[in-house]
């Protein structure tokens, strides 16, 4: 038998999200110094009480606030 779990829940957060993948300093010593910073695009997550779930690179038709179900299920 394989064990199945179904979960209601509301969807905290759903965000694009970035994370900065490197930094350099340009014109350094200049009064026009600055950072330049890169980021690199970790697509869209969900956030379900205090955990965060990858949904992929597509918008989802899900929302901050929406009724959502969770299922988890094993695999045979």
């Amino acid at each position: 038998m394989i064990a199945r779990y179904v979960i209601a829940a509301v969807a905290k957060n759903v965000v694009r999200k970035q994370r900065m993948a490197c930094g350099h300093v340009v014109d350094r010593g200049l009064p026009t110094q600055r950072a330049q910073l890169d980021h690199e695009d970790l697509g869209w997550w969900i956030t379900i009480g205090d955990v965060g779930f990858y949904l992929g690179n597509e918008e989802p038709d899900i929302k901050s606030g929406d009724a959502i179900r969770v299922i988890i299920e094993g695999v045979p």
